[in-house]
């Protein structure tokens, strides 16, 4: 599922999840908020998909968008981590 992005697509992807909820890791293609418990991957078909961490795993919330930026500005369509609250709650208290 996970492709490769391009050094410019990986720094938007960086600055995206950084604002949003901290420092990150880079991993095999892989953008991971070190305490969010957030990912950022980028699909074969492009698009970046946010992970939220569900138990040992990943859960996948769609839908994805070509910039990841847009993934954290949707409002009305919130993004549930843990204990039901939106992605832009949990990134506010990291």
């Amino acid at each position: 599922m996970t492709a490769e992005p391009t050094s410019e697509e990986r720094d938007e992807a960086l600055a995206a999840l950084a604002r949003a909820s901290g420092p990150v890791n880079v991993r095999q293609g892989r953008i991971t908020s070190r305490r969010g418990g957030l990912q950022l991957r980028l699909g074969e078909d492009r698009l970046w998909y946010l992970l939220v961490r569900s138990g040992p795993g990943w859960e996948i919330h769609e839908p994805p968008e070509a910039d990841p930026t847009a993934l954290f500005q949707r409002p009305g369509q919130p993004r549930k981590v843990g204990a039901g609250r939106p992605v832009s709650e949990r990134a506010r208290e990291a």
